[in-house]
Parts: C-alpha cells; sequence; structure tokens
C-alpha cells in the first residue's frame, strides 16, 4: 500500500476510535438534555459551492426525509448553469445564501469587486425564482478588511463555521460522520459541507449517519437565523383577500415577507363587520399552515346567498397567535357584491262604496319580499272610468327602510249622488329606486244598493 494511502487510513482510524471513546460521553449529556426537555446543542448544516446535479438533487432527499434543515451557500455560476436545481432547493423547503459568483478568494479582490460578486449572485438568484437570505459565506472562508467592508457595501452577513467536516480533503462516508460528530460541542455548531465539489457525493452519503449520531447524543437541528446563528428566520405574515359575490368564494391569501426554513402557522379568522359571520359568510376560526418552502397558502371563504337584496357587505379575515412568525398587516377586509334581484313591489284591489261624504281609502303596495337596501317609490293616482270628478288626483314619495315592505297611499274618493254603475281609477309606481315595479292597484267605486 502507497505510503500516503498508509496515513489516510491511519487517520480515518484515529478519527473512528476517537468517535468512540467520545459516544459514552455524548449518551450521558443526551440523556440529561432529554430528562431536561432540551437539546444538548444545536447544529446547522451547511452545504457549499452548489448546486451541481447529482449530489444537490440526492441531498435534499436525504434531507427531506429526516426532516433536517440546511443552508445552502451558492456559486451564482452554478446557479446560472441550473436554475431548476436552485428552484428545488428553496421549494423543499430549505434556505439559500450566498457563496459569491465565480467562487474567487476574496482577499483577492478589491472592496467593489468583492460587492458585486455577492450583488451578482444575489440577482441571478432573484432571476432563476428565489429569495435568498442576506446571508453570505466568502470563498474559503477568507476574510480581510475590504472583504469585510464590500460585504457590508452589499448589505450581507458573512456566516463561517466552526465544525468542518474537511470532506474536500478525504476520507469515507462513514470518516467524514465521524469527523463531524467527534467536533460537535454542546451549544450552537455551524457545520461545513460541500454539495458541488468533487467528493461531494462521498460527503454526502455522511450525512445519514450525522444526522442519526447527533440525534441520539441529544442535538437538535436548525437552519440559520437572520445574523447567521443556528436557528430560524423569523418572517413577517400577513393577510390579504378577494371580494366575491353571494353564492361565490373570497380568497384569504397568507403571505411570508421571505422563507423561513421551516412550516410555520398561524390562526386565521373571519369577523363580522356589516356582513355577518355564521349568516353571509362561512365561520372560520382554525390554525392554518405554511409548509416549508411555501412563501404563500390561498384559503377559499364560502359567501352565502340570502335570497334579499342588499347593498354592499364587508367582512374581515384577520390573522394571530404566529408560530415561527412576527405580524405584519394582519386585518384584510373583502366585500360581497350582492347577486339579488330587486324585489317585485305590488298594489291591492280596493273596493269602495260610493260615499255619501268624502272619504279616505288606503291603498297599499307590498315588496315581494324583504329588502336589505332603502326602497323609494312614487305613487300616483291615474283616472279610469273613475275620473278627477270622483276622487282627488294623489301623488305622494315613500321610502321603505330596510326591512319594511309596505308604503299606503291615501286616496280620498269624493261624495257623489249620482246614480251611476260602478266606476274605477288606478294607482301605478311612476318611480323606483332598488325595486322593480309589479301590478298595479286598482280602486273600484262601487254603486250603491237600490
Amino acid at each position: 500500500m502507497p505510503r500516503a494511502a498508509r496515513a489516510l487510513a491511519l487517520l480515518g482510524a484515529i478519527a473512528l476510535l476517537l468517535a468512540l471513546l467520545e459516544a459514552p460521553r455524548m449518551e450521558s449529556v443526551a440523556a440529561a438534555a432529554r430528562a431536561g426537555g432540551g437539546c444538548t446543542g444545536r447544529i446547522a448544516l451547511t452545504f457549499d459551492d452548489g448546486p451541481a446535479a447529482g449530489p444537490t438533487d440526492d441531498l435534499l432527499h436525504i434531507l427531506r426525509e429526516r426532516r433536517v434543515p440546511a443552508t445552502f451557500f451558492m456559486v451564482g455560476q452554478r446557479v446560472a448553469a441550473a436554475p431548476r436545481l436552485a428552484r428545488a432547493v428553496e421549494r423543499k423547503g430549505f434556505l439559500i445564501a450566498n457563496h459569491s459568483y465565480a467562487h474567487v478568494r476574496m482577499t483577492t479582490q478589491t472592496r467593489a469587486q468583492v460587492a458585486e460578486t455577492l450583488r451578482a449572485t444575489d440577482r441571478a438568484l432573484r432571476r432563476v425564482g428565489t429569495h435568498p437570505t442576506r446571508l453570505m459565506r466568502p470563498p474559503y472562508g477568507a476574510l480581510d478588511a475590504d472583504a469585510r467592508a464590500g460585504i457590508r457595501d452589499a448589505g450581507m452577513v458573512p456566516v463561517l463555521w466552526n465544525v468542518d467536516s474537511q470532506d474536500w480533503a478525504g476520507g469515507t462516508s462513514a470518516q467524514i460522520a465521524a469527523r463531524i460528530l467527534d467536533r460537535l460541542r454542546p451549544g450552537d455548531n455551524i457545520v461545513l459541507q460541500h454539495d458541488g465539489v468533487t467528493r461531494s457525493p462521498i460527503s454526502v452519503d455522511a450525512v445519514p449517519a450525522v444526522v442519526r449520531g447527533a440525534r441520539r447524543r441529544g442535538y437538535c437541528f436548525t437552519a440559520l437565523d437572520e445574523s447567521g446563528r443556528p436557528g430560524f428566520p423569523t418572517p413577517r405574515v400577513s393577510v390579504s383577500a378577494t371580494d366575491a359575490a353571494e353564492g361565490g368564494r373570497a380568497i384569504a391569501t397568507i403571505t411570508l415577507s421571505r422563507p423561513p426554513g421551516r412550516t410555520t402557522s398561524v390562526r386565521v379568522r373571519t369577523v363580522s363587520r356589516s356582513a355577518r359571520v355564521g349568516s353571509d359568510v362561512v365561520r372560520i376560526a382554525r390554525r392554518v399552515r405554511i409548509p416549508a418552502g411555501r412563501l404563500s397558502v390561498r384559503m377559499p371563504i364560502d359567501v352565502r346567498r340570502d335570497g334579499t337584496d342588499e347593498p354592499l357587505e364587508e367582512f374581515a379575515v384577520r390573522i394571530s397567535r404566529p408560530r415561527g412568525l412576527t405580524l405584519g398587516h394582519d386585518v384584510a377586509m373583502a366585500r360581497i357584491r350582492d347577486r339579488d334581484r330587486a324585489p317585485l313591489i305590488r298594489g291591492s284591489d280596493v273596493t269602495a262604496p260610493e260615499p255619501a261624504a268624502d272619504t279616505v281609502v288606503p291603498v297599499t303596495f307590498t315588496l315581494a319580499r324583504p329588502s336589505g337596501k332603502e326602497v323609494r317609490i312614487v305613487l300616483r293616482t291615474f283616472a279610469g272610468t273613475a275620473d278627477g270628478t270622483d276622487f282627488v288626483v294623489t301623488r305622494e314619495a315613500f321610502v321603505l327602510a330596510p326591512g319594511e315592505t309596505t308604503a299606503e297611499l291615501l286616496v280620498t274618493v269624493r261624495a257623489d249622488t249620482v246614480e251611476e254603475p260602478d266606476e274605477a281609477f288606478r294607482v301605478e309606481v311612476v318611480r323606483a329606486a332598488n325595486a322593480r315595479v309589479g301590478r298595479v292597484g286598482t280602486v273600484t267605486i262601487t254603486a250603491p244598493l237600490p
């Protein structure tokens, strides 16, 4: 066996032996953590230099299957070459961060060049439809004063690591896993691995053993928060809502300001305004999940049809009690457009004996059903076989408040001592708002009995 190969095998054996010696101590730490209901420490897995077809695909499957969050520091050139894969990383629920455009050591660049390579990568990521964080990692971890200034100019936060897998240097998958597990410590751990280098398939194959071993010792896995520490971002959550017609559906949309790197949730409920929850709109009061990888969810809200002609009504959609989120715009208003036809208004038929003295006769007009709107009508008498000598020509305006259904026109029938047959005149709706005109009212003046 060549000398270099023997040395490599010896290093791997030593690493494995150290991991085995460390395991009993870590098991006791894990047991204590479990008893206290907490974690031994937090682990943020990070992967550099991708996306790369093959290793990145396999890695996404492994992480999703084990429900492990992670952060991917992507190279702009590789994003441009593999846009589908970059989108897949975000849509499967993982965070994306910036690893420069061409993986050039930043200590060899000017302040302006550092800022531009980060901005170019950010543009590339957004151009393919992802929503990168403001986190960045310098290639090779190399930083100096100019590089730090360029990073600030680009508005980004540098993130290094404290657990180096050295997956690029050598070792089998088992040895890489043992190396990572051996270097974990209670507290916060940021693990560096690669999904875009020659040895990435070997490093990716180490991930199941890392997850299994770390969980056995009581560690919890997280992503990286806004400051680049193990944790999760806390996006703002807001709600909006569309209008709807009666009998249709409004759509409430719950939107996050940026990816959270995990599944989050918020409580949603419908709230009465001029439209009443329960009668006009369905009652909703439940927690809604926003799965990892999604920036919004849509929720249909059924709007009921009540058969009443009504003005525009409103209800509210309110969000509260966020988990993993902070509240932004927490109330949205939705309007309900009425689809019911205006009710018919019909006149009644009245019979009045020919009076010996002037007599007031009421003629009633009735809506076929109550209206939710104010109904305005104008009633007027018209001659028939009876003319202006038989009754007082009358015109009057009426306002029916919402829910009222009748208007009564008082018409004076004149005294008449002339013997003549039955006579009649009409009462008609000559103007109507928020009502449809039905049949006219008729007043029949009957001749006195002999």
